[in-house]
């Protein structure tokens, strides 16, 4: 097969469904779209989440899990962002001030406006409903969260609190994606099991920054999508009574460079 194929191809095969898992849902957490867009490329993305194409924080994840996203969906927290403040070329953005305050972030909806689209509100609560019942009682989930910075631990460890007291079983992946490096590569950096939660963190090596749902060298999303099965695979929530295997890396991501 000619490598150039091999993103046509594999978005295809998501599209009708053949390269979906036969194991627990993987949910895109944010931080940003191109968490979402990397497994939806991947054939991982079995459904569309609240998360997928917003910008959002640990903390503000947290506080969507803990109120089932009503303050999320919430029309009179939602203001539409006025045609002359697009940014970025949107064709519509919406804000939600108390979140951007509370987070310190910048407009909310980039591609969205759940506040004047009665089709965007009706998206965002499926989606938000779609969530709700995959942490229910019986599910099993890896919600993979994708950043380009360091989040403190005190903000992480409370997402995964939080996450570790729902009823179903589930993976947190904390995935940081560190740009200049030389060569591609990931390594694990933590992987802990506390009861039916388990939590991997997870730095990856690539060559170039984050465009927003996709990298500037698209080698760089080429290798994601090689290795987003590998941890999807790896990284099985904890069953009643047995320990996971560890997640073992495929290779060490790279060292920064010295100059």
């Amino acid at each position: 097969m000619m490598a150039g194929n091999r993103p046509l191809l594999a978005g295809l095969a998501s599209r009708l469904g053949l390269a979906r898992p036969t194991g627990p849902d993987c949910i895109a957490l944010g931080t940003f779209c191109h968490v979402a867009a990397a497994l939806r490329e991947a054939g991982l993305r079995r459904w569309t989440g609240p998360f997928d194409w917003i910008f959002s924080t640990p903390a503000m994840i947290a506080a969507c899990l803990a109120d089932g996203c009503a303050a999320l969906l919430d029309s009179a927290e939602l203001a539409s962002v006025p045609p002359a403040e697009l940014t970025a070329g949107a064709a519509r953005q919406c804000r939600h001030p108390r979140f951007e305050a509370a987070y310190d972030l910048p407009t909310i909806f980039n591609h969205h406006d759940p506040a004047a689209e009665p089709r965007d509100a009706a998206a965002l609560a499926r989606a938000a409903e779609r969530l709700r019942q995959a942490l229910g009682p019986g599910r099993a989930n890896v919600l993979l969260m994708m950043s380009e910075r360091r989040w403190p631990e005190p903000e992480l460890a409370g997402l995964a609190r939080h996450i570790a007291g729902l009823p179903s079983r589930n993976t947190l992946v904390v995935l940081t994606a560190e740009g200049g490096a030389t060569r591609s590569g990931w390594s694990v950096e933590a992987d802990a099991t506390d009861g039916a939660f388990r939590r991997i963190d997870i730095r990856l090596g690539v060559r170039s920054r984050s465009l927003g749902v996709r990298f500037a060298d698209p080698a760089d999303d080429a290798y994601l999508r090689e290795v987003l099965p590998v941890i999807a695979r790896a990284a099985v929530p904890p069953a009643a009574g047995l320990r996971p295997a560890a997640c073992p890396p495929a290779e060490p991501a790279p060292a920064e460079p010295t100059s």
